[in-house]
C-alpha cells in the first residue's frame, strides 16, 4: 500500500486503483498496476464490486516483488503490510473507503489464497518425498533381486572354462 498524496482521499493508504478507459475491468486493473508500480500482474482474481465507487476489487500475490514508485506526485512509497496490520489500519479508517468497507472480505480472500498456496506447497513436497522413496525402493529392489536358482544351476562354471584359443588339429 502507499499513501495518497492528492485529493480525493489524501492521506489514506491505498492499493493500485484507477478508472478504466472503456476497457474490461481486469484489463484496466492490470494497466493501472503497470502504470503505478511497474509490475506486470499475470494472475489476478476478481473479489467484489464496490458500487459506491463503481469499481471492481481484485486480489493478487506480489509477495516476492517490490513495486516501484512510478507516480511520486500522486502516491508515497509502496510498502508491504502484514494482514493483522492491514486489518487494524482499515478498522481505524486510515485506508481508502473501498479497502475499509471490504476489509473483512479482502482478509478472508487472502487467507484462503494463502491456505491454498500452503496446501499446494505441502502437496508438492509430499509428491517429491514419495517420488524419492519410490526411487530408493527401486534401487533396493535392484540390489535385492532374487537369483533364479534354476538359471544358476544350468550356468557353467566360468572359472573352469579355458580362455586360451583352441588348438587346431
Amino acid at each position: 500500500m502507499s499513501t495518497r498524496l492528492k485529493s480525493p482521499m489524501k492521506g489514506s493508504l491505498q492499493v493500485v486503483f484507477g478508472k478504466g478507459d472503456g476497457e474490461e475491468s481486469q484489463t484496466a486493473a492490470r494497466r493501472e498496476a503497470r502504470e503505478e508500480t511497474d509490475l506486470e500482474l499475470s494472475q489476478m482474481q476478481y473479489l467484489i464490486t464496490n458500487s459506491d465507487y463503481d469499481c471492481d476489487i481484485y486480489i493478487c500475490d506480489i509477495e516476492r516483488f517490490k513495486p516501484r514508485r512510478t507516480e511520486p506526485d500522486k502516491a508515497g512509497p509502496w510498502k508491504h503490510y502484514l494482514w493483522g496490520r492491514f486489518n487494524k489500519i482499515a478498522r481505524q479508517r486510515r485506508t481508502t473507503p473501498s479497502l475499509t468497507k471490504f476489509k473483512d472480505d479482502i482478509v478472508r480472500a487472502y487467507q484462503f489464497a494463502l491456505d491454498v498456496k500452503w496446501e499446494n506447497c505441502n502437496n508438492a513436497q509430499m509428491r517429491r518425498k514419495e517420488a524419492k522413496q519410490k526411487q530408493e525402493e527401486e534401487q533396493l529392489n535392484w540390489i535385492k533381486f532374487p537369483i533364479n536358482k534354476e538359471w544358476y544351476k544350468n550356468t557353467p562354471d566360468w572359472s573352469q572354462v579355458s580362455t586360451s584359443p583352441k588348438e587346431k588339429k
